[in-house]
């Protein structure tokens, strides 16, 4: 596919991997179309093969459910990566607040945004994205306000003002918490 997206342009090896998800997950959608690994393997797929961002955003929003927050972190991506950050940043609230199943979600919600940032430098606001999972989620704040910095650093100036702030906000909020650490 022409469309094929950037795991499979940098990883050419993983997309016969990717490829057969998708088949595997419509195949369990289809005979349960509330399974929540397969809506979300799917949602990943629509995303990473065909960019097909809306597509992937209502089978995140299926997942929808209060033991796991994991649904949110992947919304809140989906967001983002259309720039609605106003949405993405409260879908990353929530999902900071509740439960996760796995505790390495986080970390492979930023090492996904990484990728994406490789293909797409032009994705600034992801940078954004990052620093809140480093500082709420994995309270690195030394990655977080690094994250920051690029974020503001890369932003034009009519760009996401509200993050704009807030990230000059935890930015200091990094240095205070490092100062912290240092006593």
């Amino acid at each position: 596919s022409s469309r094929a997206f950037f795991v499979t342009k940098r990883y050419p090896f993983m997309r016969e991997s990717i490829i057969k998800a998708d088949e595997i997950s419509s195949k369990l959608i289809a005979r349960n179309p509330k399974q929540l690994y397969a809506l979300t393997y799917k949602a990943i797929c629509e995303f990473v093969l065909r960019r097909d961002v809306p597509a992937a955003h209502k089978l995140i929003t299926k997942c929808r459910n209060n033991s796991d927050s994991t649904w949110w972190f992947s919304r809140a991506f989906l967001h983002a990566y259309q720039g609605k950050m106003e949405e993405a940043t409260s879908d990353y609230r929530h999902a900071f607040d509740g439960p996760i199943r796995d505790v390495t979600v986080p970390l492979q919600t930023g090492e996904f945004i990484q990728i994406v940032l490789a293909e797409e430098p032009d994705r600034v606001q992801l940078h954004f994205c990052l620093g809140l999972i480093n500082f709420y989620a994995k309270f690195d704040y030394t990655a977080a306000q690094r994250d920051f910095s690029e974020f503001l650093a890369k932003v034009k100036d009519d760009q996401f003002p509200d993050q704009v702030v807030l990230a000059r906000q935890l930015i200091e909020d990094c240095k205070a918490k490092a100062g912290a650490k240092l006593q």
